[in-house]
């Protein structure tokens, strides 16, 4: 036998137990949630300490460089004026940037910035620095790998972001990782790097590639609105049934200023510096 006041205590003790577990309960989510956060904001904080530390060890690089000019050409005639531009990087060495301002034909310059998800230029610093102080069109290129999307473009975007340049970012793919990628990896994968780029800088990339490996590998279905094509014989237009702006016409020019034998350029039909703008 029970009376109804036993039962009020024993409703009264199961709402409380209920509060309480209710409490508990929120409580336990209150604590996940607070580490959630707390993680996140260490990763953060990490990434951008870690960002500090690589612009810091980068900058030490640069400032340990050979900066000797040594020119191990000579006696190699200059080439012929017929280039418009040029794209250089550490396998340049050291470059006199006045003497190569003072060649009237170079109206611009690509430098490499990147490659893959890990791997910066040390030069890419010191030469973006010398061609902007002597008044030469800028801009990067980032060389592509089967590195993942996002790591690249984070690679590529830090080095970008480090300077106000010119013209529009380059991605730069040939044919050497990409044996055991099928077509469409390939095609697939550069489409989202080239729309990620497009996304943040807002101005469409320029893709440079060989003739031969774009032909093959990426035309038809990859159709950037800016094509480069890298072809040292006959008479480049296009890149198979595709339109290009900007040909690589040889990998061994001489031009004052740089030591090593350097890749020229030239615009395609009635392309000029303006295409190439970040603003156009």
């Amino acid at each position: 036998m029970w009376y109804p006041m036993e039962r009020k205590v024993k409703t009264s003790m199961k709402r409380t137990r209920r509060k309480r577990n209710n409490t508990s309960c929120n409580r336990g989510i209150v604590t996940v949630f607070g580490i959630a956060a707390l993680t996140v904001a260490i990763i953060l904080t990490l990434g951008f300490r870690l960002h500090i530390v690589q612009r810091y060890l980068l900058s030490v690089r640069e400032r340990s460089l050979d900066n000797h000019y040594v020119d191990h050409l000579k006696g190699v005639p200059y080439s012929a004026p017929r280039y418009n531009g040029i794209d250089v990087s550490h396998n340049n060495g050291y470059i006199l940037w006045d003497s190569v301002a003072k060649d009237p034909r170079i109206e611009f310059v690509y430098i490499k910035a990147s490659q893959g998800s890990k791997t910066l230029d040390e030069r890419y610093g010191q030469n973006v620095r010398g061609a902007q102080r002597h008044n030469i069109a800028v801009g990067a290129y980032h060389y592509f790998t089967t590195a993942p999307v996002s790591a690249q473009l984070d690679n590529f975007t830090r080095q970008l972001d480090r300077f106000d340049l010119d013209l529009r970012p380059v991605v730069d793919i040939e044919h050497d990782d990409f044996e055991q990628w099928t077509d469409s990896q390939l095609q697939d994968s550069l489409s989202l790097f080239v729309k990620l780029l497009e996304d943040r800088y807002g101005c469409s990339p320029i893709v440079y590639s060989y003739h031969d490996f774009y032909q093959h590998r990426l035309s038809p279905h990859f159709r950037p609105r800016l094509l480069w094509i890298a072809r040292y014989n006959g008479q480049t237009q296009s890149a198979g049934d595709y339109p290009c702006q900007l040909r690589q016409y040889t990998q061994h020019g001489h031009i004052r200023g740089i030591g090593e034998y350097v890749d020229l350029n030239r615009f395609v039909g009635s392309t000029t510096l303006k295409a190439l703008h970040r603003n156009r």
